[in-house]
């Protein structure tokens, strides 16, 4: 296992405390560890993609080596998903809440099923698709960021 998937499956546990085993949020969040491993909520809206977007967002994470994003919705089996049925729509559609962990290497996400709620599946890195690449996507805004402060 990764350090990457450990510190997810960590950052998951200790953000699972905080908001309990709620699957109905009504917000996107991201949340950052702080020095004594305690975590924070830093910023949240109803839009994950606006809240990835959001120059707001970029600031409340800086100074942090790493963030995660913490979202619910619907899954639906792939293997039996119409692309143009949204997984909300499917007959065997399952709700979920996903953690999706960032670091300068990549991600790692850690979802629970509300109907397996003590189980959890993990990814070290694999995922791809729009969520995946708007993740990283503000990990490459901060470290450019973060580059430019150091070359002044």
């Amino acid at each position: 296992m990764s350090i990457q998937l450990n510190q997810a499956i960590s950052m998951e546990d200790k953000v699972r405390a905080q908001v309990g085993n709620m699957y109905d949020l009504k917000w996107a969040s991201v949340w950052v560890a702080n020095a004594n491993g305690l975590v924070d909520c830093v910023a949240k809206s109803p839009d994950v993609y606006a809240l990835l977007e959001d120059e707001e967002t970029l600031s409340a994470i800086d100074g942090y080596d790493t963030f995660s994003i913490l979202t619910c919705g619907w899954a639906a089996p792939i293997e039996t998903t119409d692309e143009n049925t949204p997984p909300s729509q499917h007959p065997e559609k399952r709700r979920v809440r996903l953690l999706v962990h960032a670091t300068e290497f990549g991600v790692a996400s850690v979802l629970r099923f509300k109907d397996k709620n003590d189980e959890i599946v993990t990814d070290e890195g694999q995922a791809r698709g729009s969520l995946a690449d708007a993740v990283m996507e503000l990990m490459d805004r901060k470290m450019t960021n973060m580059i430019k402060r150091e070359k002044k």
